[in-house]
């Protein structure tokens, strides 16, 4: 994944300080790479114990690392690399696997938001870890683990903040639960991908009121969430019509697992924690006092 071009052009001297402080931010991180490995290894093992499969095996994994400024979101770079590794991974199980464009394009959104979310929790700690697992496709499982670590400079950066993001991943495969049938996946996903969203809009209240971000930087980041939730909430619930005309008419059983290491407090907490210590525009507490209202964080 390497860097964006974004932190290539403000270092594209390579013998300015810049570039130093760049490598700096990654060899930072990388100090902590057995230690993040570990903790990879042992999340995901509890995670897989949970899905019930008894033959589980690996049969891809890797590490990249990606640096960037906070406010990017590059969903399409993610989405390139999901759709090869997971081609790749299934590839010599044939029709066993049926990876289709969909079920790709709606893990890689899944990724894609789960990495935002880890990036924003790295502003409030020294490093961040985070885990998430999901059951792809019946008998296709992956482990995905972020580690973040951020960095204000604004002598090279301005008001952005770059963060340094370790990315760990692993496919196992399960001949047994193959033979599962599972219609679900998809709309485990959207709904794992709605719960990311609203807590990268808890974060991102957070992160104004400790004065990380501005209003404007927080608007953008509410803005564009806001959108993606209110098309994938309509998404899910044309999915949730479809499969309840579908059980009416032959009942089946569903099952799927996503797994993902639980905030420390509710988002519903959490929310009240930051409005409570803060001096936000009425806006801002009102948009948030409604949400919590009508129990927007705690919908599924």
């Amino acid at each position: 994944m390497g860097q964006s071009q974004s932190i290539e052009a403000v270092i594209v001297d390579q013998s300015s300080e810049a570039s130093f402080t760049i490598d700096r931010l990654r060899e930072r991180l990388n100090m902590h790479d057995d230690e993040f490995k570990s903790g990879f290894d042992n999340e995901s093992e509890t995670a897989m114990k949970g899905t019930g499969a008894k033959d589980l095996r690996t049969i891809s994994s890797n590490k990249d690392l990606k640096i960037e400024f906070s406010s990017e979101y590059n969903y399409e770079t993610v989405r390139k690399i999901v759709s090869l590794s997971l081609k790749t991974a299934s590839s010599p199980y044939g029709d066993n696997l049926e990876l289709t464009e969909e079920t790709i394009n709606s893990f890689a959104e899944l990724v894609a938001n789960f990495y935002d979310y880890s990036k924003k929790r790295a502003y409030s700690r020294s490093t961040s870890f985070d885990l998430l697992m999901n059951r792809v496709l019946p008998g296709f499982f992956v482990c995905v683990g972020c580690s973040s670590l951020s960095l204000k400079e604004d002598l090279f950066f301005g008001t952005e903040i770059v963060v340094a993001t370790a990315f760990f991943y692993k496919i196992m495969v399960s001949i047994d639960d193959i033979k599962k049938e599972d219609r679900n996946n998809t709309i485990v996903m959207k709904t794992k991908v709605i719960e990311i969203m609203k807590s990268v809009q808890v974060q991102n209240l957070r992160n104004l009121v400790d004065g990380v971000i501005t209003k404007e930087e927080w608007y953008a980041i509410e803005d564009r969430t806001t959108k993606a939730i209110e098309k994938l909430q309509k998404e899910l619930n044309q999915l949730c019509l479809t499969r309840m005309v579908s059980q009416l008419i032959s009942p089946i059983s569903h099952s799927g697992l996503i797994y993902t290491s639980p905030p420390e407090i509710s988002l519903e907490n959490q929310a009240n924690e930051s409005l409570s210590n803060s001096n936000l525009s009425p806006e801002i507490v009102e948009l948030f006092k409604k949400r919590l209202g009508s129990g927007y964080f705690n919908q599924k």
